[in-house]
């Protein structure tokens, strides 16, 4: 049989092995962000997603993601629990990066576009600010929205309230969901945004099918889940009552 002091060496060398991993893996991540950056290659450069080039979308949708990640495989490595000091400054620590690179790389690919000295890339200045607000805005949002939601009910979905909620704190959730489903139909029944629906919809879907494949726990006993597929549902289908009256 294995000692205690043999095992907790052993998990010892194990977590100084995945930190040094992970540690060389950002280091070499550091690099390729500075390589995107700085170096001139014609591929870099080619118009990808409108104005923003090859290297632009790589920092928005590959090197920051991995960043991210790889900072929360340390976290994790070196505070298991996530208690909520730890927590708390890396989920803003998460936003603000987001927000940064994304107000960065297409604010630096118009002025590059402003810059251009001929009245076509001028011109374009219109389409791209649509692009970006219309399309790109929306698809990253809703992908964030939909991460979101997925990790906080996959959360309660395996570690569900012991006890069903009761009295005033079982109407929360309903309350919350009524709330959640207002300000989907404020937001939606003016837009006719259909990808943005199906996204709503395919989150609630897919929220449901976790439910059924964790065990269908009562819903009396998943506040955050309860609100989160009501609150999309009712959201999305007033929203497509009115898209469809009109």
């Amino acid at each position: 049989m294995t000692s205690a002091p043999h095992r907790k060496n052993n998990q010892e060398g194990r977590r100084v092995w995945a930190t040094v991993l992970t540690i060389a893996i950002l280091a070499a991540l550091v690099l390729l962000a500075w390589a995107n950056r700085k170096l001139h290659y014609p591929y870099l450069d080619v118009e990808i997603l409108d104005a923003l080039r090859t290297r632009d979308a790589a920092v928005m949708f590959l090197i920051a993601p991995i960043a991210a990640l790889l900072a929360w495989i340390l976290l994790k490595i070196n505070d298991g629990t996530s208690s909520v000091a730890v927590m708390l400054p890396f989920v803003l620590g998460v936003y603000t990066l987001g927000v940064g690179f994304g107000m960065h790389e297409p604010a630096n690919a118009l002025r590059r576009v402003v810059e251009t000295p001929t009245p076509q890339g001028v011109a374009s200045i219109a389409d791209s600010l649509e692009f970006f607000d219309d399309a790109l805005g929306h698809w990253v949002f809703f992908a964030g929205f939909a991460f979101f939601s997925v990790a906080v009910c996959v959360s309660e979905l395996r570690n569900p309230l012991k006890r069903p909620l009761t009295g005033i704190p079982s109407w929360v959730p309903v309350a919350a969901a009524t709330a959640l489903a207002a300000a989907i139909y404020g937001d939606m029944a003016d837009e006719k945004t259909k990808l943005d629906i199906a996204v709503i919809l395919g989150t609630a879907f897919f929220l449901a099918a976790l439910w059924w494949l964790y065990g269908k726990t009562p819903f009396t006993r998943l506040p955050a889940t309860t609100a989160c597929v009501l609150g999309y549902v009712l959201g999305a289908a007033a929203t497509l009552v009115v898209w469809l009256l009109r």
